[in-house]
């Protein structure tokens, strides 16, 4: 039985779009994210009003994270196509060299069926060397001996060579190969190794570079190890850095030139967001009656 009945309606209607999930807002931030990478959660809530959907901030978040992964391409998924990439390098450049470093993250397994589990390998370096370096031999004999703190390094001004072995790796005269040229009053260019040189450096790059196709046109291949992980992720100690490198001659950071002040209990020495008290009330002024 209907006792009362009153025309006018006191309830709001809110209306859910289930289709409006993070796949579909995806879709609809991917232009929008390209020309405002910065754009924050408010702005995004605030572009989609067109579309008549209003999602949280936790799928907003998710959206956009998602839409940057397109942008700018997935973190993990990059290193999965090392492999693949190596592997057309070689193909559009024959006689190139590519290496590929990895790092043991776990073992191969047999597990209780007898099907075996490949192990898991993650991404150290790569290595693509520009050409091959040429051995070049001197005669003569010039030995020295340089004295580095409290130890004695021989060096060979023939053999390019030092007890410290930085001159055999680099090819670059290492500090105590420097003295030693230095004494004899040689030209440091005459002892690096030529693959340094702006003629060899000229010939590396003289020849034309193929273009390698779009990931998306790459034939399947069959690869080992077929799935590459990122490197694991390591905090650092103490304090991350908030603030930007500044360049060499701008000017520091402005700094405070008094101490902070509440606008909630007017106190010095913190701000609004930290304040502990209760807001105080300010007396309003008499107005002296004359």
């Amino acid at each position: 039985m209907i006792k009362t009945y009153n025309p006018e309606h006191t309830f709001v209607r809110v209306d859910q779009i289930r289709e409006a999930n993070s796949t579909w807002l995806r879709s609809r931030l991917v232009d929008v994210l390209r020309e405002n990478p910065q754009m924050k959660p408010k702005g995004i809530s605030h572009e989609l009003k067109k579309y008549g959907v209003n999602p949280p901030y936790m799928q907003l978040y998710l959206a956009k994270r998602r839409a940057m992964d397109i942008i700018e391409g997935n973190h993990g998924e990059s290193y999965g196509k090392l492999g693949r990439y190596a592997e057309m390098v070689r193909q559009t450049n024959p006689g190139s060299l590519v290496k590929i470093e990895y790092q043991l993250i776990k073992t191969g397994e047999d597990d209780r069926n007898g099907d075996h589990t490949p192990a898991t390998l993650a991404f150290r370096r790569i290595y693509i060397p520009g050409f091959q370096c040429c051995e070049n031999e001197l005669a003569g004999c010039n030995q020295f001996q340089v004295q580095d703190k409290n130890t004695l390094y021989t060096v060979s001004l023939d053999t390019w060579t030092c007890d410290c072995r930085v001159w055999e790796v680099t090819g670059i005269p290492c500090r105590h190969a420097k003295l030693a040229i230095a004494h004899k009053r040689d030209k440091l260019e005459s002892f690096t190794h030529p693959s340094f040189s702006k003629e060899n450096y000229m010939k590396a790059y003289s020849h034309m570079i193929q273009a390698i196709h779009d990931p998306q046109f790459w034939p399947p291949m069959t690869l080992e190890p077929a799935t590459i992980l990122p490197p694991p992720l390591k905090r650092l100690l103490g304090r991350p850095r908030v603030n930007r490198r500044r360049e060499v001659g701008e000017d520091g950071a402005v700094k405070r030139s008094g101490p902070i002040k509440c606008s909630k209990c007017f106190r010095l020495g913190h701000n609004t967001r930290t304040c502990q008290r209760s807001p105080v009330r300010q007396r309003k002024k008499r107005r002296s009656s004359q």
